[in-house]
């Protein structure tokens, strides 16, 4: 009406957000594609069409946040890494430096051949199977912690070189179940609910099949070590035969070698995983933005008429 006085309520944004998520109406648009038709039933058409855009505009913003602190941690883990193994690159590129230096052996050949090449290969594959153990301890560690016991796995194990699609599968599923049970604590809905009880049964036998497949691959990984290191130390065993000097010089050459590989191993993985990141997109997309409608769905006009004609018939009857 016209005039000059207002009435204001005012609601917190908690409850004003309860009672919006009540009238918003989600449907599968085409069973089997995964396509969501999102409604919502308001008296403001514009309002409820403005409030659906900037829900799916959120939930966009959230997804692509959450991929990227998820490569966070990993290049988190790599600098850690990269500082370390920079630490032994320089330490043992200084003693090759003063062994050639003492021992006049700048420009010496070295008379290793196959037995070299082949402690290097073991070597290398020895460290590059440390690194994914190492891995595959650092997520069992994470889901040991009671204080990560509803949060999700930060990194993603095949990041890191960990290739077993089992494992990546279990993971991502119980990211999400991670991600499902808090977005309905979000909600207010109680943790005695069914449904977040159900959400927490699914996310523990997740956890203990993830610890499961880790145990395995931890295994069949240390088995990869050990035949990996008797192959190194058969050869290791033959250069003994060669002279000191040259046997030395060799083994300080294969300690820089392998740290050098690390070092870049490590650094490409770092950079893999800063591409990924800035590449990093929404896990949904909007195919058609939310409009207004100006067609009325509530109240239904013609049951309304219905309902009178019959009342309008049954009084005069019933007296």
């Amino acid at each position: 009406p016209a005039g000059n006085e207002y009435i204001i309520t005012w609601q917190s944004s908690v409850t004003a957000a309860g009672g919006f998520a009540s009238s918003i109406i989600v449907n599968p648009k085409t069973p089997g594609t995964g396509i969501l038709s999102i409604g919502m039933r308001t008296a403001n058409p514009q309002m409820g069409a403005d409030i659906i855009n900037k829900l799916m505009e959120l939930y966009g913003n959230y997804s692509i946040e959450q991929k990227k602190q998820s490569s966070d941690q990993i290049v988190k883990f790599i600098d850690d890494r990269l500082e370390e193994y920079g630490k032994k690159l320089d330490s043992v590129q200084r003693m090759l430096l003063d062994y050639q230096t003492r021992n006049n052996l700048i420009d010496a050949e070295t008379q290793s051949g196959n037995y070299f090449e082949i402690i290097k290969e073991s070597d290398k594959s020895t460290n590059e199977q440390v690194i994914k153990l190492n891995v595959a301890g650092m997520v069992d560690d994470y889901l040991v912690d009671k204080k990560n016991e509803y949060k999700e796995v930060p990194v993603v194990p095949s990041s890191l070189g960990l290739e077993d699609a089992t494992l990546n599968d279990l993971v991502g599923a119980y990211n999400k179940a991670q991600l499902e049970r808090q977005q309905l604590l979000d909600a207010n809905v109680p943790v005695a609910n069914p449904v977040v009880k159900e959400m927490t049964g699914q996310i523990e036998k997740l956890r203990i099949s993830i610890r499961e497949n880790l145990k395995n691959i931890r295994s069949s990984i240390n088995d990869v070590i050990g035949r990996s290191r008797q192959r190194g130390g058969t050869s290791e065993l033959q250069l003994k035969a060669m002279p000191e000097k040259i046997k030395e010089l060799a083994e300080i050459k294969r300690q820089v070698e392998i740290s050098q590989d690390l070092f870049k191993y490590l650094q490409e993985k770092k950079e893999e995983t800063a591409i990924s990141r800035a590449s990093t997109i929404s896990n949904s997309n909007i195919i058609d933005r939310a409009y207004p409608t100006s067609v009325p769905v509530k109240p239904n006009r013609r049951a309304i008429q219905i309902m009178a004609i019959l009342v309008g018939l049954g009084l005069p009857a019933l007296f």
